[in-house]
């Protein structure tokens, strides 16, 4: 007869899958990229000052972090299923916790990390690198809406233009801005909610130049001219920065590894080298203390190699 420890990783097993299929009938109405992109013309609101955008509200909840977090990622999950998902590589890591000999206490702490940490980390890194390329792409932008606005269009067929133009992740959040126009917000609402979504200082500029000229009048063809050929300025200075500063970077992360893999060698090829002085109260102290300074060291190293620009 089966032991209580196999029956609960079985019935862990059998919550995985029951969640896996429920996330995925959950998030399965329609296209989730469009849902976001008639969700934020409807939103209630939906029209954030441009001194705002891009800042988390205090009073955000769980769920719209997620919805928020989700769209600046780019990725086509609903928040049910990524709930669902959650839920489920939660339960797989407990199993897995379980069957590797973690004790009852330990094994659902390893599975909340896994399951809600994991995802999370990887969707602010999409988010992050989508955010990149966003700003690498927003010059060439620009430079069509300028092209576009000298040839006689308005402000709202050179949007669609470079929606059609470009590639993702600009064409389409501008085809979303180009949707709000069309539903009603004026064009100062709609790139306020292109900040709240995409949070990038090169974006920022641009929407608040924007802002301006609508206010005061002026060229805006020439205005947008300008500030492509000072993005890209910008972009130019941060790579030569970012090659220069090269070889520190990789110092730096030899730097950073090097303590903790000299501790996992010396744990693989002595087991106990360390055990007695493990219970050594001063040897504990000693320890703190370096990986105190370890820790501090990494940050600094972070400081030095890392430039704003």
């Amino acid at each position: 007869m089966a032991d209580p420890l196999s029956w609960l990783i079985l019935a862990l097993a059998g919550a995985t899958l029951a969640l896996l299929a429920a996330a995925w009938r959950a998030g399965a109405g329609g296209d989730p990229r469009l849902a976001r992109r008639l969700g934020a013309v409807t939103a209630a609101d939906a029209a954030p000052s441009l001194r705002k955008a891009g800042r988390r509200p205090a009073g955000l909840s769980p769920a719209a972090w997620l919805e928020r977090l989700l769209a600046r990622a780019g990725s086509g999950l609903s928040v049910e299923r990524l709930a669902g998902l959650m839920a489920a590589v939660t339960v797989a890591a407990t199993v897995a916790a379980l069957a590797l000999g973690a004790g009852p206490l330990v094994a659902p702490a390893l599975g909340l990390a896994a399951g809600i940490g994991g995802p999370v980390v990887v969707l602010r890194r999409m988010a992050a690198g989508r955010v990149v390329r966003f700003a690498a792409q927003l010059p060439e932008a620009l430079a069509m809406m300028a092209r576009s606005l000298r040839a006689g269009h308005p402000i709202n067929a050179a949007l669609g233009l470079v929606a059609r133009e470009m590639p993702e992740p600009l064409g389409g959040e501008f085809a979303t801005v180009f949707d709000e126009m069309t539903y009603g917000l004026d064009l100062r609402e709609a790139l306020g909610n292109l900040c709240r979504r995409m949070d990038g200082r090169e974006l920022r500029y641009m929407a608040v130049a924007i802002s301006i000229q609508q206010g005061s009048g002026g060229n805006l063809a020439e205005l947008l001219d300008t500030l492509a050929r000072v993005l890209r300025d910008i972009g130019r200075m941060h790579r030569k920065v970012r090659a220069l500063s090269a070889e520190g970077r990789l110092s730096a992360a030899v730097l950073s590894v090097l303590p903790f893999g000299v501790a996992l060698g010396i744990t693989a090829l002595a087991p106990g080298y360390y055990d007695g002085v493990l219970a050594d109260p001063p040897f504990l102290a000693v320890l703190g203390g370096g990986f105190a300074g370890i820790v501090l060291g990494i940050a600094m190293m972070a400081r030095m190699v890392n430039f704003r620009i």
